[in-house]
């Protein structure tokens, strides 16, 4: 993981204009999986962070398995690397075609960004375009 999470700032809000989104935040999982930590985010209020950490208790089997999840029309994107939840995308709008080909495209670097240096290729974000 960076040391410095405010250098995925940028990235982030490629993802949000690419949904159209005014508001975002990334949260990682804490070491033991157990609970989400905010790593940065664009103009969240807590509400915001009260509903990734409400989600993350009531929906955890959905976004450990890469679907998103909707609540009126912010949606949590699980970013997903080689199958394992990576970390967890909040945006305060999103279309209800979210996320596209166009969306997973610009996660990439956030997930690539997120992955320790071992050689391994660029990530391949799966989320279901179903949902």
């Amino acid at each position: 993981m960076p040391d410095d999470y405010e250098k995925l700032r940028p990235h982030l809000q490629a993802v949000a204009a690419t949904a159209g989104a005014q508001f975002s935040a990334l949260f990682v999982p804490t070491a033991d999986g157990e609970a989400l930590r905010l790593a940065c985010s664009t103009q969240v209020d807590q509400g915001a962070i009260e509903l990734a950490e409400a989600t993350w208790a009531d929906e955890r089997p959905a976004l450990l398995a890469g679907r998103p999840v909707r609540h009126a029309s912010a949606v949590l994107w699980p970013l997903m690397d080689d199958g394992r939840f990576a970390a967890l995308v909040y945006l305060n709008d999103a279309p209800a075609s979210f996320p596209t080909q166009r969306d997973r495209a610009a996660a990439l670097t956030i997930v690539d960004r997120l992955r320790p240096r071992r050689g391994r290729p660029l990530a391949r974000v799966v989320a279901d375009p179903a949902y």
